[in-house]
C-alpha cells in the first residue's frame, strides 16, 4: 500500500490528516499545547485524524514471550546475577550492608527505567550495562518512591476529610494510574509529571482499553516474587514450622537449635537470593512491557521513536533540534502565516518563560516580521534571561538585532550593561560595546559599574580598535575620579601601557 508523507517533512511518513485543510503531516507537526489535549492540525487547530489505526506495532499480548525472555539477554542477566550475588555476600546484619543493598536497588531500577525508555523508542533489546548505568537516572527510583509516598499520604487525607467512600474511589483511581505514573516518569523524568492527573489519565485515555489489559498483566506479574518466596519458605522450612507447633518442653534444645540455624542458613543463602533474583526478573519483564506499550501507542502519545535503529546516529542531530511546541509553528511559517505563528508562539513563550528554545524562535520571528515594538519588548526580557545563562554570546546577537531595529533601544536594567559589554569584548563586538557604554555615566552617575565599565571601554578602544588616543582621556579621568576604587591599580597599569604605545606612535610619525 502506498504511503503518505508529511507535507512539511517530506522524508517522514504522515501519521495524521486534517480533513478541513486536506493535508497530511507527521506527529512532530501536531499543535498540542495541553498534555491531554486532542491532536490538532498545525494550521486550523481542528482535531486531526489518525492515518491507519494509530499504532505501529502489534499489541503487547502478542509478544509476551519476548518480555519474559528479555531478562535473559546478556546484559540484564549479568546485572541480575551480579546484584543477587553481591546482595548475598554483604548480607543484612549491619547498617553498612543495608546501605549497599539500597545502592544495589537504585542501580537496578536505573537500569529498569533505561530498559523501559529504550523499548519505548522502538528497540527490541535491553540496553547494555554501559547504556543503562552510565549518566543520570539514578534519581528516578527515588522519585518513584516519593510518588508512592505522596499518593498514600493523599489517600490518608481523603479518608480523614472526605470519608471511606471517597477514599475507596481515590484508591481505585490511584492503583489504576500507577503504571501510567511509571511511564510518565520514564518519559518526562520529572516528579510533577508522575503525579499530574491530567498527564496520567491522558496516557490512560490515549492507550485506551489495552491499558486495562496491561494493568491486569502487571498486577499478575507483581505477585510473582511473593508467590515464589512463599513456596520456597514453605519448602525449606518444613522442619522449622513443625518445631514451632511442638511443646518446647518436649523438644531437645540442641535439636531445636540445629533446626533453627539450618532454617536461617537456607533463608539467607537460598530463599532471599532467589527472591531478589525473582523480584529483579519480574521488574524487568514489567518495565519492558510498559516500554513496549508506549512504543505501540507512540503516535497517539506524541512520542519520538527510533523506528529505524540503523539510522539513529544519522538522525540524532536533527531530532535534537526538534521541539515539541514548535512543529506546528514551523508549518505555519512554511505556509506564509508568520503573524499567526507569532501569535501562537507568544502564548507559549508566556506559558514557558524559561524555555530558551521558544524564546529564540520567537525572537527570530519578530525580527523577520519587522514588528519593532514587540521585537524590542521581548528582546529586553530575553537578554536578561541569556545573561543569567551560559549562552551570553546569544545576548549580544539579540541586542544587535534590537539596536538595528530601534536606535533608542535600552536594556531593562543598568546592571545588565557591564555583563553584556564584557561578553561583547569576549566575542570581538568592539564598536557595539562602545555604543552600549556611551553615556552610561551621565544616565547613571552613581552606578558602581562605572569604573570597570569604562576601563573595559578603554581596553576596547586600545586593543580592539587601535585608538589609544581615545582611550587615554578615559583612563586619566578614571584615575582622577576613582583613586580608591578596587580597579585603580589596573587603571594605573593600563594608563602606563597606553602612554607608552602613544609615545611609540609619536616617534614613528
Amino acid at each position: 500500500m502506498a504511503q503518505n508523507f508529511c507535507k512539511y517533512h517530506p522524508q517522514r511518513v504522515a501519521t495524521w490528516r486534517c480533513d478541513h485543510c486536506h493535508i497530511n503531516f507527521c506527529s512532530s507537526c501536531l499543535a498540542q499545547d495541553e498534555p491531554d489535549g486532542e491532536p490538532a492540525c498545525p494550521l486550523c487547530q481542528r482535531p486531526a485524524v489518525e492515518i491507519g489505526d494509530g499504532q505501529s506495532a502489534p499489541p503487547f499480548w502478542n509478544r509476551l514471550p519476548r518480555f519474559f525472555l528479555l531478562p535473559f539477554q546478556l546484559h540484564p542477566f549479568a546485572l541480575l546475577a551480579a546484584t543477587t550475588l553481591v546482595s548475598m555476600l554483604v548480607g543484612y546484619r549491619m547498617f553498612s550492608a543495608w546501605l549497599v543493598q539500597l545502592l544495589l536497588m537504585l542501580m537496578f531500577y536505573k537500569f529498569a527505567y533505561a530498559t523501559l525508555t529504550r523499548l519505548a523508542r522502538g528497540h527490541e533489546h535491553a540496553p547494555t550495562l554501559t547504556q543503562g548505568l552510565a549518566g543520570e537516572g539514578m534519581e528516578l527510583a527515588v522519585k518513584q518512591f516519593f510518588v508512592f509516598v505522596l499518593l498514600f499520604v493523599v489517600l490518608g487525607f481523603v479518608r480523614v476529610f472526605l470519608g471511606t467512600v471517597a477514599a475507596s474511589i481515590y484508591y481505585v483511581a490511584m492503583i489504576l494510574s500507577i503504571p501510567a505514573s511509571v511511564m510518565a516518569l520514564a518519559i518526562e523524568r520529572r516528579f510533577a509529571s508522575a503525579v499530574d492527573p491530567t498527564i496520567l489519565f491522558g496516557i490512560i485515555k490515549r492507550i485506551g482499553v489495552p491499558y486495562l489489559a496491561l494493568f491486569f498483566m502487571l498486577g499478575v506479574l507483581s505477585s510473582g516474587p511473593a508467590m515464589i518466596q512463599r513456596y520456597m519458605v514453605k519448602s525449606v522450612g518444613g522442619e522449622y514450622f513443625a518445631l514451632q507447633k511442638e511443646d518446647p518442653r518436649a523438644v531437645d534444645p540442641m535439636e531445636a537449635r540445629r533446626i533453627k540455624e539450618s532454617f536461617e542458613s537456607k533463608m539467607f543463602h537460598l530463599v532471599i537470593p532467589v527472591s531478589i533474583f525473582a523480584n529483579g526478573y519480574f521488574t524487568l519483564v514489567m518495565f519492558s512491557m510498559m516500554g513496549y506499550v508506549l512504543f505501540q501507542n507512540h503516535r497517539r502519545l506524541g512520542l519520538e521513536v527510533d523506528e529505524d535503529t540503523e539510522s539513529i546516529a544519522e538522525s540524532s542531530a536533527a531530532k535534537a533540534r526538534e521541539h515539541p511546541l514548535l512543529g506546528d509553528i514551523e508549518a505555519l511559517i512554511k505556509e506564509g502565516r508568520v503573524e499567526q505563528a507569532i501569535s501562537r508562539l507568544r502564548k507559549r513563550v508566556l506559558l514557558h518563560r524559561q524555555d530558551r528554545v521558544l524564546h529564540d524562535r520567537f525572537h527570530g520571528l519578530l525580527a523577520l516580521s519587522g514588528d519593532v515594538p514587540r521585537l524590542t519588548g521581548h528582546g529586553a526580557e530575553y537578554i536578561g534571561m541569556l545573561l543569567q545563562s551560559a549562552d551570553r554570546a546569544k545576548a549580544v546577537k539579540v541586542y544587535r538585532d534590537c539596536k538595528r531595529a530601534d536606535s533608542d533601544f535600552k536594556l531593562d536594567s543598568p546592571n545588565q550593561v557591564y555583563p553584556l559589554a564584557e561578553t561583547m569584548f569576549g566575542v570581538g563586538e568592539y564598536p557595539l560595546l562602545v555604543q552600549l557604554a556611551n553615556g552610561f555615566h551621565r544616565a547613571y552617575p552613581n552606578h558602581p559599574d562605572i569604573p570597570r565599565l569604562y576601563l573595559l571601554v578603554a581596553r576596547t578602544l586600545s586593543e580592539g580598535l587601535n585608538q589609544e588616543e581615545k582611550a587615554l582621556p578615559i583612563l586619566q579621568l578614571l584615575r582622577q575620579r576613582y583613586p580608591d576604587d578596587p580597579i585603580a591599580a589596573q587603571v594605573d597599569q593600563y594608563l602606563a601601557t597606553v602612554e607608552a604605545l602613544l609615545s611609540v606612535k609619536g616617534a614613528s610619525t
